[in-house]
């Protein structure tokens, strides 16, 4: 963290070079495991079914995506992706998900939600 100066009201930096800033960064760069992570973070502690998450993702995306063709991208790219980062259990085998719980993920998505919104 860099000290902020007078410009910036007081308040301290987050210094971008932080290596789990830009891993934070690189994983939320993506829609869906954005909706992923938001709707195991609003779930809590439960593990939930990637058949949850396919239907959440697939309501948010256009009407010529299946959930077949969302359920394929989860297996295979977004959840081991987030998996290999340590931002969630994810057990193939069994269809579960769990969140793991980080605060500066956390901090990071609810900044680029609130940057989308703009």
């Amino acid at each position: 963290m860099t000290p902020a100066g007078p410009e910036d009201g007081g308040r301290e930096l987050r210094n971008s070079a932080d290596p789990s800033f830009d891993r934070w960064l690189e994983l939320l760069a993506n829609r869906d495991r954005r909706l992923v992570l938001s709707t195991l973070i609003e779930n809590g502690d439960d593990r939930l079914p990637v058949g949850v998450l396919t239907d959440v993702i697939a309501r948010k995306r256009p009407e010529d995506v299946t959930p077949q063709s969302v359920l394929i991208e989860l297996h295979h790219v977004h959840l081991p992706k987030l998996h290999r980062a340590d931002a969630i259990e994810y057990d193939p085998d069994e269809s579960l998900v769990t969140y793991r719980g980080h605060d500066g993920l956390e901090r990071c998505l609810r900044a680029v939600r609130d940057a989308a919104a703009d």
